[in-house]
């Protein structure tokens, strides 16, 4: 009798969706960040990376459960340490990409944790980031592959997102930046000159925002 197999992709999403149940299981609250909320909103990619933002939960039982999702009880107090010392646990599991594990340590953080969208798929459900706070949380951690991918977000999304909310998280000068740089790549597509336009008037919308700061 053949046996039943899962694929890769299947594998990682349930790890995930089990190490997120079990966190709101505790009375905790888990969203989950870059890579996989990424390709939830549209970006072809590989899972290099998965990060879970955690909260709820104190670090003795955030560990247990880390522990028993991941198979990871011989490095619990490696964890648990990381966990009371630098608010994070940096994992590399067997079978699934380096995983991530944060708590709260900014606003956005609990911005993200407070209004996060459901995404269920039969007996799957991903808790993910609202569009701009995924963008904002990109821009924060910074550096590559974080700028590229919120960058391609805050192209593909410029009709829909609110921008305020995005500045609200982000450095004024380090979002208009990002955003000429931007134009930069795609003004030679002459198909993208309404995204263009769009994005030249964010531009100057946050440089007007940035004058009344200063002011």
């Amino acid at each position: 009798m053949p046996s039943k197999r899962i694929d890769y992709a299947s594998h990682i999403i349930f790890r995930i969706n089990n190490l997120t149940e079990e966190i709101r299981k505790a009375g905790g609250n888990a969203v989950v960040l870059n890579d996989i909320a990424t390709i939830m909103y549209g970006l072809i990619k590989p899972v290099a990376e998965i990060r879970i933002l955690a909260d709820g939960v104190d670090d003795d039982s955030l560990a247990d459960i880390i522990c028993y999702s991941l198979g990871m009880t011989m490095y619990r107090e490696d964890i648990l340490r990381n966990l009371k010392t630098i608010n994070r646990a940096v994992l590399n599991p067997i079978f699934i990409p380096i995983t991530i594990v944060e708590k709260p340590r900014k606003p956005l953080d609990k911005e993200i944790l407070n209004g996060y969208l459901e995404f269920t798929y039969e007996n799957i459900t991903l808790y993910l980031p609202r569009i701009e706070y995924l963008i904002a949380k990109l821009i924060d951690i910074g550096g590559y592959p974080y700028i590229v991918d919120a960058t391609t977000l805050l192209l593909g999304y410029i009709d829909i997102i609110d921008i305020d909310k995005i500045a609200t998280y982000t450095d004024l000068s380090g979002l208009k930046f990002l955003l000429e740089n931007a134009v930069d790549v795609i003004e030679v597509f002459p198909e993208l000159e309404d995204k263009i336009r769009k994005i030249r008037d964010l531009i100057e919308k946050i440089k007007d925002s940035y004058r009344t700061i200063s002011s």
